[in-house]
């Protein structure tokens, strides 16, 4: 449209291309998606003032024309994390000397990625993965603007939890910073659920583990069932018990495991065995 705009201008006839950012009103954009596009810098727009901005575009004579609320220093913010945006760069405030400083400083997110990674290092690859999933799922919900990070599931793609391009970029830069990678803007769809994205993060975190170990998607899938569970539908079930015991420790938590049942049978269960066990046939 704008090149329409242009050719039309060039023949000396009339014509005015706008991109439009979002209308409020009419419950075209409220509620949670509202929440967020203002978090994301560009909040919808007020009609009165939008009509008002498409006069003056007319009586301007404007050939192209962007129309939008937005907040620049945070839209840049968005797009670029701690990096330059230089499609913004002339509709940013300069920044103070403290405050570019400040924002510049890599140290707390270097700081943050190394605790990260020490918290992860000793783990197996299936453990450091479900803790990634974990956190990719706490990062999409807050990107998303979900109340309870519950709500993602990990096969689901994030093309059907509603993200974007820019919510997209938000995930790459909060997930960048706190992981100490360099990450690609398609990230999210790249690795389209939090199954796969977590898997990618592992390997590039611990690239010295060369995928050495060997993955149990069957066992992943039920670790993650019996997570989701909540401990009181294993009482009422009568599985505590048994489940404590698995794992070799009390309702307490405190008593000491004789070292008779560090080496019982149950270490050398399968996880099919070791669920059958724990169920002892009763029904969830």
């Amino acid at each position: 449209l704008d090149a329409l705009a242009s050719q039309r201008r060039a023949d000396g006839l009339p014509a005015t291309s706008i991109a439009w950012g979002a209308w409020a009103g009419g419950g075209l954009v409220s509620g949670e998606l509202e929440e967020h596009m203002k978090q994301g810098g560009v909040a919808p727009m007020d009609p009165d003032l939008a009509i008002s901005a498409l006069q003056r575009a007319l009586d301007l004579e404007e050939t192209f024309v962007l129309v939008a609320d937005a907040a620049w220093d945070r839209l840049a913010e968005e797009l670029g994390g701690a990096r330059p945006t230089p499609l913004l760069s002339e509709l940013i405030k300069p920044r103070g000397s403290n405050a570019s400083s400040a924002s510049s400083d890599p140290a707390p997110a270097e700081s943050a990625a190394a605790e990260l990674r020490a918290s992860l290092e000793g783990l197996s690859s299936a453990k450091r993965q479900r803790s990634l999933r974990k956190l990719v799922r706490q990062h999409v919900a807050a990107v998303l603007v979900h109340a309870t990070p519950d709500a993602i599931e990990s096969d689901r793609s994030f093309r059907e939890l509603g993200f974007d391009s820019l919510t997209a970029v938000q995930l790459r830069n909060r997930l960048g910073a706190i992981t100490g990678l360099e990450l690609p803007t398609t990230l999210a769809f790249d690795y389209p659920n939090l199954t796969v994205l977590a898997e990618h993060l592992e390997t590039h975190m611990f690239p010295q583990a060369g995928g050495a170990e060997q993955k149990d998607p069957e066992e992943d899938r039920i670790r993650e069932a019996l997570a989701s569970v909540p401990l009181a539908r294993f009482r009422e079930a009568g599985l505590m018990d048994a489940l404590l015991e698995l794992a070799h420790i009390s309702e307490s938590g405190s008593d000491p495991v004789p070292q008779e049942e560090m080496n019982s049978p149950v270490d050398a269960m399968d996880v099919d065995d070791l669920v059958q066990r724990a169920l002892g046939g009763a029904d969830l």
